[in-house]
């Protein structure tokens, strides 16, 4: 799951005229390529304590095989026209920077010590912000926004903690298969017609999307998980990521293309951008379902660290080509903290074939960062 490309959007104005037809979505020729196995995971799932908290598997494997092949093909559409390959979705950044994560001191027991999350410890880290698209567009669209986040070394060296969030409270895709619907959608009219076959989702996203409308900067966006991770062998929790504080008002690029790039840069030249990583605790399967990322949980939020992003520049080409090259991966970590649910499950082997697409069509090796260096070039 990488969230929702643009012309979803576009398509739910097209939507109220197609409410009378059914169909599938999916773009035939989206799905020509197998999925990847999934041998070089980071994470590998041995034991059985995940079952007192998902659900069952049983139907899992012809929807994860689908998406695989769609989000394969998008990643490879650009190479395909002489072009580097791109993310099959949060294509566009909008800057790769330096950051210091600094664990609370005083951690709740449940997560205290458990993978990266030991009291007081300090942790060199990069952040790639993105539109979620897979299409380049502009700021002013609407678009969820994306914060992913890697702890570097922190299971020593080249062994990193990845969180991926983006600026949505909810998923509003129910199953897997609706997804599929949706995310294969080769046109506007095609996701529309997917959309009336699946209106529970059509009526999650609307809000989502009007939510989602074209912010003015990065620093004042809440970012969460969607989906719960595993926190040690009895406990589960959603991330959230919010502003320390309400970011201090910059400069108005509301017509130009790329504003939030614009104002990111403009406010790590003169100060800081400070975030808080808050864990939200499961509690029940009723209020805090696992399975289903279109509830918002309404446990309480509990500050696990300080995102700490100092005055710098970023905005080089260097950076940029090091941030096309990096992955970002939410099964990157610790086997204590690893992805639940069916949305946690689908994307180890869609970010593992697509890793392996992207890298392999430019020619680049996967590789994990060591240090905070940014090569001039990569």
């Amino acid at each position: 799951m990488k969230t929702i490309r643009y012309h979803y959007i576009q398509a739910l104005f097209a939507l109220a005229a197609f409410t009378s037809m059914v169909g599938c979505g999916a773009s035939a020729s989206s799905e020509s390529e197998p999925v990847a196995s999934v041998s070089s995971a980071v994470i590998t799932l041995t034991s059985d304590r995940f079952e007192s908290f998902e659900g069952s598997h049983d139907k899992e494997e012809a929807a994860t095989a689908r998406l695989g092949k769609i989000a394969r093909a998008a990643v490879m559409k650009t190479q395909a026209h002489g072009a580097m390959a791109t993310r099959d979705a949060h294509v566009k950044a909008h800057g790769l920077v330096k950051a210091s994560v600094t664990m609370e001191a005083d951690l709740p027991p449940f997560a205290r010590g458990v993978g990266a999350f030991i009291p007081g410890k300090v942790y060199e880290a990069l952040i790639r912000f993105s539109n979620g698209s897979g299409h380049a567009a502009s700021d002013v669209q609407p678009d969820v926004r994306g914060l992913a986040l890697k702890l570097i070394n922190a299971f020593g060296p080249g062994k990193s903690q990845d969180f991926l969030t983006v600026s949505a409270a909810s998923f509003p895709f129910g199953t897997l298969e609706s997804y599929g619907d949706i995310f294969g959608a080769s046109n506007p009219v095609a996701a529309a017609v997917a959309f009336a076959t699946n209106p529970g989702d059509a009526v999650r996203f609307a809000p989502i999307a009007l939510a989602n409308a074209a912010p003015t900067s990065l620093a004042d966006l809440t970012y969460n998980s969607l989906h719960p991770y595993l926190m040690g062998e009895e406990h589960a929790v959603k991330y959230a990521i919010k502003p320390c504080e309400p970011a201090p008002l910059g400069a108005t690029f509301s017509n130009v293309k790329n504003r939030l790039r614009a104002d990111l840069v403009e406010k790590l030249a003169s100060g800081d951008i400070c975030f808080h990583l808050f864990i939200q605790p499961f509690a029940d399967q009723d209020t805090t379902p696992i399975e289903d990322a279109t509830v918002i949980w309404t446990t309480e939020f509990i500050k696990a660290a300080t995102i700490l992003i100092p005055r710098q520049e970023f905005d080089t080409p260097g950076h940029d080509a090091y941030s096309e090259q990096l992955k970002f991966n939410p099964w990157m970590g610790s086997p204590q903290n690893a992805p639940l649910s069916k949305w946690g499950r689908v994307r180890k082997p869609i970010y593992h074939t697509t890793s392996e697409a992207r890298h392999g069509a430019n020619g680049v090796a996967q590789f994990e960062p060591t240090s905070l260096e940014i090569p001039a070039t990569h």
